[in-house]
């Protein structure tokens, strides 16, 4: 068996291929993986994935409170971060305090593998 090799710290991937054309900031799920888009990409080109570490405005569902350490799920079909497991992956935390009307939040991106519902 061959030696095993450390390649880097694992916060951020870079993927071969672009699935469509990707913009800066957004947030992608591939596979399971849950990452926000470094720098913009053309469609089948390589592309990185931050996949780990915290993240001010990210989207929020509204009429949610959420409190700082609380468990937070990414919804894939609203593009948004939710206290409410039904059709979401669990991927993070609150990392600070958000109001019900408030449209975005501050998160701690973890990607472990949890409930999804």
């Amino acid at each position: 068996m061959p030696d095993l090799d450390y390649v880097q710290p694992g916060d951020s991937i870079t993927f071969a291929a672009a699935p469509s054309a990707l913009v800066a900031g957004e947030w992608l799920l591939v596979q399971e993986l849950l990452g926000v888009v470094k720098e913009s990409a053309a469609s089948g080109a390589p592309y990185v994935l931050q996949v780990r570490g915290v993240f001010r405005n990210a989207p929020k569902a509204t009429g949610q409170t959420w409190t700082a350490g609380e468990v937070l799920y990414w919804h894939p079909t609203n593009d948004n971060w939710t206290v409410t497991l039904t059709g979401a992956y669990q991927k993070g935390y609150a990392a600070a305090d958000a109001a019900s009307a408030a449209a975005i939040g501050t998160v701690l991106l973890t990607n472990q593998r949890g409930n999804t519902g």
